[in-house]
């Protein structure tokens, strides 16, 4: 019979310190499933993170001579006015964290100067805006030449609760009076008329009751927190009967609009995890809509009628069917840029939102655009040739982020060393 092959010394350092002889073999079924998934994963996470970067780069590259413009002593730096309100279910931290990695270097980048106003509530973005133009009503204040009251700087809205406040808030602005209305007079009566009910009652009860159930209810009965924010001045019906105030400008501030993905659940896990592991194509869309800013060119609101074939009408067809006699008002308004911006992020809301009332407000109702605000709103885009410059600059490089020029010029350069040696 033939021997058993012997076994190899093993190192009296590792049997000092307990650890067997190491061999080299394959690893086990379970532990080879085990490095294959954590492997996958960790390459698709490093490829779309360092996707990302070179995104961001590129915009950065495309509004980076901004920065070097010369600044007279006496001009102020453009400023750009940045919304941002808390995601449906969720704490302001996401916001701000979207606004921070995917926004902020572009404006940054660009040698711009921001103010982030914020909202936690419902309404509470809105009640900023409207008091912030009426606040200039009363001053009479013409339009910044460099954005610090949201002038010509324009004004970027983060997600499609941050527009809608804003459109909303605008208009109250503008439309609504300068101060608070009094409530009606109908309303005070009958408010009267219950409060002496109940005082009525309530001596009828302490008349009865002992005086521990006395301090008991007294307890119950506190007064209820006042509103962190006043409510509107004005409502959506009453747009069409005010009339514009005197010193309105001729064109709104310039408005970007950025996207701003949030979706919450169980259900939605694996819509999550995709989003995570593509937010290569999301900091592709926000950097383009931030570079739009930075760059400054604007142009109106327009009106996107899709023919049912998918194709987009031209203007003159798109007044025809605005005008016809089958177009009806819902046409007219869900059928425009400014009421469909980012309305495709409502679906990914909480169901919360649509039953609860905190959230009832401004995020569940209808867009209603006053035609006279509509007229003056601008919307910051991206130019062709920027777009072209962009794709330009992806061409120009390898996987690492490198120009191809660069990278043929260090190989050549490599060989002649090698040559020479």
């Amino acid at each position: 019979m033939s021997e058993l092959p012997k076994e190899k010394p093993v190192n009296p350092a590792f049997r000092a310190m307990g650890l067997p002889n190491l061999r080299a073999k394959l690893p086990s079924r379970n532990w080879t499933i085990f490095l294959t998934v954590v492997g996958t994963f960790s390459g698709f996470l490093y490829y779309d993170r360092h996707q990302t970067k070179l995104i961001k780069a590129r915009y950065q590259s495309l509004v980076s001579h901004l920065a070097e413009e010369p600044l007279s002593p006496l001009d102020y730096p453009r400023k750009v006015t940045v919304y941002l309100i808390s995601p449906p279910g969720d704490g302001i931290v996401p916001a701000r964290e979207h606004f921070r990695d995917y926004i902020k270097p572009i404006l940054n980048a660009a040698a711009l100067d921001f103010d982030v106003v914020e909202g936690r509530e419902v309404g509470q973005l809105r009640a900023k805006v409207a008091a912030g133009v009426r606040r200039r009503r009363m001053e009479g204040l013409p339009m910044s030449t460099h954005g610090d009251d949201g002038g010509e700087g324009g004004v970027v809205c983060v997600g499609r609760q941050s527009w809608k406040e804003w459109v909303r808030g605008v208009q109250e602005g503008w439309l609504g009076p300068l101060t608070e209305p009094m409530p009606p007079v109908t309303e005070k009566v009958a408010e009267a008329a219950e409060t002496v009910k109940e005082v009525v009652v309530e001596t009828l009860d302490n008349a009865i009751k002992p005086e521990e159930e006395k301090k008991e209810e007294e307890k119950k009965k506190e007064e209820p927190p006042k509103p962190l924010f006043p409510a509107e001045f004005i409502t959506p019906a009453e747009y069409a009967a005010a009339a514009l105030p005197p010193n309105i400008p001729e064109t709104m501030p310039p408005a970007g609009v950025i996207s701003f993905p949030h979706i919450l659940g169980f259900r939605n896990t694996f819509i999550r995890l995709y989003r995570f592991l593509h937010r290569r194509e999301m900091a592709e869309e926000v950097c383009r809509e931030a570079a739009a800013v930075a760059l400054g060119y604007y142009r109106p609101f327009i009106r996107e009628i899709p023919s049912p074939d998918g194709v987009m009408k031209e203007e003159t067809q798109v007044e025809q069917v605005l005008e016809g006699d089958h177009a009806t008002q819902e046409l007219r308004e869900e059928n425009t840029e400014i009421e469909r911006a980012l309305k495709h992020e409502e679906g990914e809301w909480i169901k919360k939102v649509w039953k609860d009332e905190e959230y009832k407000g401004v995020w569940t109702e209808k867009m209603t655009v006053d035609e006279r605000i509509r007229e003056r709103m601008k919307r910051f885009y991206l130019r062709t040739e920027d777009v072209m410059q962009v794709e330009k600059m992806k061409e120009e490089e390898d996987f690492f982020g490198r120009k191809k020029e660069k990278k043929e010029e260090e190989e050549q350069s490599n060989e002649v060393k090698q040559e020479k040696e």
